[in-house]
């Protein structure tokens, strides 16, 4: 009998030694909260931020003391940001001209590209998609003849596919190529949707290609 009660104590030793140990080793002492850790005034803390462009360009009449205006067609799809002219807008700051944008959506805008052109000095289209009407066509023709600086931009990342899935013989829209094709034909310029590469020097790209010699003429002069 005493044989037997010795050999229940043991057996209840064996089972209760792994749980002890377990106990001992996962569950070291009592439970103490964490001291609570001090936040920083998050509502007093200001991030220092990058100096901040503003880049907008009112619409209006040409204004006071401006050598010239130049006027930046957004009236037909153009797929660009004016941020991304601020180089170009800055630098015609910087020598008294006046930078005004095009815009057929703006309600305070009622010359429309027509009226515009009778006073700028200057008119600047990039990435075209919406196509040119035709007496839009000839006021920029018109504007050309009484020597005034058209510049257009095209960028073949931005360009549009050269067919449609489905053609429902729509000509108000198309690829840049075509809308400013339609634009340049009565001065007789044409774009290539084509690329120029050059495998041996380029910047980043082979696409990106270098000019270095250029013709004696006032657009490239000091280049």
């Amino acid at each position: 009998m005493r044989r037997g009660a010795v050999l229940i104590l043991a057996g209840l030793g064996l089972l209760l030694i792994p749980i002890a140990g377990r106990t001992i080793w996962y569950y070291r002492g009592i439970y103490r909260p964490p001291e609570q850790i001090l936040l920083p005034a998050f509502s007093e803390i200001t991030i220092p931020q990058p100096p901040i462009t503003d880049t907008r360009i009112v619409l209006g009449e040409q204004p006071p003391h401006v050598s010239s205006v130049v006027l930046i067609d957004a009236a037909h799809s153009n797929r660009f940001e004016i941020s991304e002219l601020e180089t170009l807008t800055r630098a015609l700051s910087a020598r008294g001209a006046a930078v005004q944008i095009l815009d057929s959506n703006a309600e305070s805008d009622q010359l429309g590209l027509e009226g515009r052109l009778k006073y700028v000095s200057a008119y600047i289209v990039v990435a075209p998609f919406d196509a040119f009407t035709a007496p839009e066509v000839e006021a920029v023709r018109r504007f050309v003849e009484r020597d005034g600086r058209l510049l257009v931009i095209l960028d073949p990342t931005r360009s549009g596919p050269d067919t449609q899935l489905f053609d429902f013989s729509d000509e108000t829209s198309g690829d840049d190529v075509t809308v400013a094709n339609r634009l340049l034909e009565p001065l007789d310029l044409a774009f290539s949707n084509n690329y120029l590469y050059d495998l041996v020097e380029y910047e980043g790209n082979f696409r990106n290609v270098f000019f270095k010699k250029f013709n004696d003429n006032p657009l490239t002069k000091n280049l």
